[in-house]
């Protein structure tokens, strides 16, 4: 019995697209001459939403793409490094280990020390045991304070300092006003200069110039922004709570007459 004659017919379209600068998470298509996109190709499912970026690989076909055989560590950080390219682990969340693609245009020699971001904490054997994906975001919105971020602010959940904590037994009172005494006005002549900026206007320089962190315990990953940014943060998150609470009414903040922001940093 002869076997039928199976023919296979496959069609494909290319389509060109625009050509402009990239845009974050996106240095991986440098590993390539010409990286041709495929619409609907199956790819495993990332473990948090902010990993929507980057092209997934196996490990030995990064680094043969990197042009290189060898996982290296200089100076505590570990890297992938060929001659004229340099992989460089910025985050690790949850198995997935985030690289970004540094190279040399003209094909010189790349050196440790071009690197020029964050390094993730990752030792060799993490490297071996988690999924790899090349494209790591540089620019990022900043939402603290804006009309998008979200305000649910709860407790964070941590537990009491201990001990040896340098905030251990330190308690922080609103104090309590000086009441008493004889009536008095002050002359406008008799305050010394450094008395007289009792506006607003300069605690707010004053706090600008200073940075704290909004800390997220649930992530555990945190923001580093101004004095006022962070301001602006707590004062709408206090007003989101009040406009949700029974006494909504007796609100006077009316959220339609505060004039957002034209650009954002």
């Amino acid at each position: 019995m002869q076997n039928p004659n199976i023919q296979y017919r496959f069609e494909y379209a290319i389509e060109q697209g625009e050509e402009d600068s990239l845009d974050n998470g996106e240095c991986w298509h440098n590993l390539f001459r010409n990286p041709i996109l495929v619409k609907g190709f199956p790819v495993l499912r990332r473990p948090k939403p902010q990993i929507d970026t980057g092209l997934e690989l196996p490990l030995n076909m990064m680094a043969a793409l990197a042009k290189t055989q060898r996982i290296d560590e200089f100076n505590g950080g570990v890297f992938i490094k060929g001659f004229s390219t340099m992989l460089i682990p910025t985050n690790f969340i949850e198995g997935v280990i985030i690289w970004h693609l540094q190279y040399r245009a003209d094909g010189d020699h790349i050196s440790y020390f071009d690197a020029c971001v964050p390094h993730a904490s990752i030792n060799t054997s993490d490297i071996e045991q988690s999924r790899n994906i090349v494209g790591w975001c540089s620019q990022a919105d900043l939402f603290a304070g804006a009309n998008e971020a979200k305000y649910n602010v709860q407790r964070s959940g941590l537990p009491r300092p201990t001990a040896d904590c340098v905030l251990h037994n330190i308690s922080i009172s609103a104090g309590k006003y000086i009441t008493g005494g004889v009536n008095f006005a002050m002359g406008v002549k008799d305050q010394p200069i450094h008395l007289t900026r009792g506006s607003y206007t300069p605690k707010l320089e004053w706090i600008h110039k200073k940075f704290v962190v909004l800390w997220d315990e649930r992530y555990k990953r945190g923001w580093l922004v101004n004095g006022t940014t962070a301001l602006l943060h707590l004062s709408r998150a206090a007003l989101k709570r009040k406009q949700e609470s029974p006494f909504r009414s007796l609100l006077l903040f009316k959220p339609g007459s505060m004039e957002e922001a034209t650009e954002r940093l």
